[in-house]
């Protein structure tokens, strides 16, 4: 195992190492470790297979949203590897194929795709009606995502309740910020993620998830499997952006990956993600990027920049990605190939707004951002940081304090500041999307949906949003079309003729992220009930037992100890 030196790697513990097996290969890392960053530090891209044509699948985002990178850890099936720690012992498998991971059966199903259109689940297999029960049992022998252990170790977590006048969600430079600002006015104060309970000053809830927004800002909060019920004033979110996928040929090969993920393993994890990159982008990003690719070690072997009206058409390998094939973007026949192992996209990003959308709003195309951006506020919201667009830590900082400061105001703490600062769009060009005529240009990973399934949607009288979001499945996978919903607005758009901004976007629904089904039962427990006598009774020498929630004494037996003796 090769790992970048000091100071890169901040989120590791170089002093704690560790080891696990995936796939019984025994995998090596350090505390801090995901069991993505540490799969890729050993040299592992391939850690699952999509769920409808079992191609490869790798490392894309690392932000919460890899619907492909769902394990099974220590029995418990459908665990993110990408933020799901790594310890000593754990045994972790892969998911979704059939034999060995890297020689998957069911990989074959993607030539039979011209079979398996857009839809095909609603209107196929009922005729002839004797012919269902075989379609019945290999349809439910398929579906679904990893497979339940009986006899794996169940949590008994716990369930509280919180109370704030401003809840922040989101602990980086504005959430931090905006908290500071909130209290500061005098209100009662949590923030709600990250590494929030590092500074003293804050009242937070480490590494904590809103999952889900409820009617009077009732906050669903998961924190490590335990279930806080957060009821606040006023709310805050500053939960930053999603990159989003470009869209060509093979863009879901392992070692295409967004700008986010790449930066993630090298800062965070110290793990260099290829030796020699292709970086695609839309905007003043991708030269930033390069050059952090380049004083990790890497080499970058070509900067394709989609403002000069260069694409990448096509991805090439077979289980990884081994080079690129760019294009002009008005004639993808012609084109040179330049070899790589790691293809980064800065091809821009939307704001991380799915509790925005739960709280009773939307987001919307901006043809100023060239992006989706947040719609009118809830009643009790308040956007802030890049969320709202902010492009640097300072810009950030400063909307947060700002955001925090007027919600405060609006829970009754301190004076309303004025106007928020303008924060103006970076210049960019849209989202590139590729279609090829071979088909492979993925637009929601999570339900292998690409351009023509869209289109054919669309042509069936699908076309609005929500409808589109329901025939085709777009946005309705694991990771709810996080890096997929501006492809599909934009694609959507163009398939009828309209503008991105007319046509809309589909909307979320909680939970907002993956969350256990134990975590939403909470902790059992058993209500107990006293009668007004209970001590009396012990004291009389009383065995004690259940009638329904009440106690009452069964027995008495004399010289028994007093202290509550129970017979069930």
């Amino acid at each position: 195992m090769t790992r970048l030196p000091p100071p890169f790697g901040n989120a590791l513990d170089r002093s704690q190492p560790l080891a696990f097996t995936f796939e019984g290969r025994r995998i090596v890392g350090f505390a801090g470790d995901t069991i993505a960053s540490a799969l890729l530090a050993n040299g592992v891209r391939l850690i699952g297979r999509s769920f409808k044509y079992h191609r490869p699948r790798g490392v894309l985002s690392l932000d919460g949203g890899d619907g492909n990178l769902l394990v099974t850890a220590d029995g418990a099936p459908n665990v993110p590897a990408e933020s799901t720690p790594a310890h000593d012992g754990m045994v972790v498998r892969a998911q979704n194929y059939k034999g060995a991971l890297d020689r998957d059966r069911w990989a074959g199903t993607a030539r039979w795709r011209r079979f398996l259109p857009v839809g095909f689940y609603y209107w196929a297999f009922h005729r002839p009606a004797f012919l269902w029960p075989f379609w019945e049992r290999l349809i439910r022998g398929r579906a679904g995502l990893g497979a339940i252990t009986p006899d794996a170790a169940t949590n008994a977590p716990s369930k509280r309740y919180a109370f704030a006048d401003v809840a922040v969600i989101g602990a980086g430079p504005a959430g931090q910020a905006a908290a500071r600002a909130a209290r500061a006015a005098g209100a009662r104060v949590i923030l709600v993620g990250g590494n929030s309970d590092a500074d003293t000053d804050l009242d937070g809830l480490a590494g904590a998830r809103c999952v889900g927004v409820y009617p009077d800002n009732w906050l669903a909060v998961d924190q490590d499997g335990a279930l806080i019920k957060l009821r606040a004033n006023q709310v805050v979110l500053a939960t930053g952006r999603l990159g989003q996928t470009a869209v060509f040929r093979n863009n879901d090969l392992p070692g295409v990956m967004l700008a986010g993920a790449a930066r993630r393993l090298i800062n965070r994890y110290a793990v260099c993600p290829g030796q020699r990159a292709v970086v695609f982008t839309t905007s003043d990003d991708g030269a930033t990027l390069a050059a952090e690719l380049t004083a990790a070690g890497m080499e970058i072997a070509a900067l394709v920049d989609a403002r000069e009206g260069e694409v990448v058409a096509e991805a090439l390998g077979q289980r990884e990605l081994t080079g690129v094939w760019i294009t002009q973007a008005d004639d993808t026949r012609r084109g040179r190939q330049v070899d790589c192992d790691l293809l980064v996209m800065a091809t821009g990003s939307i704001p991380a707004g799915s509790l925005w959308c739960q709280a009773g709003s939307h987001m919307v195309y901006d043809p100023a951002w060239r992006s989706l951006i947040l719609q009118d506020a809830p009643d009790g919201w308040h956007a802030a940081g890049s969320v709202r667009g902010a492009a640097t830590e300072e810009e950030a900082s400063a909307d947060g304090a700002h955001a925090g400061a007027s919600a405060a105001a609006a829970a009754g703490f301190g004076s309303a500041p004025g106007p928020a600062p303008p924060i103006a769009p970076q210049k960019a060009v849209d989202l590139p999307i590729v279609r090829h005529p071979k088909g492979f240009d993925f637009v929601d990973m999570d339900e292998d949906l690409t351009v023509h399934d869209l289109e054919d949607a669309v042509a069936q009288g699908f076309d609005h949003a929500q409808l589109l979001k329901r025939y085709s499945t777009l946005g309705m996978g694991p990771s709810q079309g996080k890096h997929a919903l501006l492809a599909g607005a934009l694609i959507s758009a163009r398939a009828r003729n309209q503008d991105a901004a007319t046509v809309g976007a589909m909307t979320f629904r909680p939970p907002a992220a993956g969350i256990r089904f134990d975590t939403l039962a909470g902790e059992r427990f058993q209500p107990e009930r006293l009668t007004p006598m209970h001590h009396r009774h012990l004291e009389a020498g009383a065995q004690m037992m259940s009638a329904g929630a009440w106690w009452r004494p069964a027995i008495y037996a004399a010289g028994a100890n007093p202290d509550r003796q129970r017979v069930r």
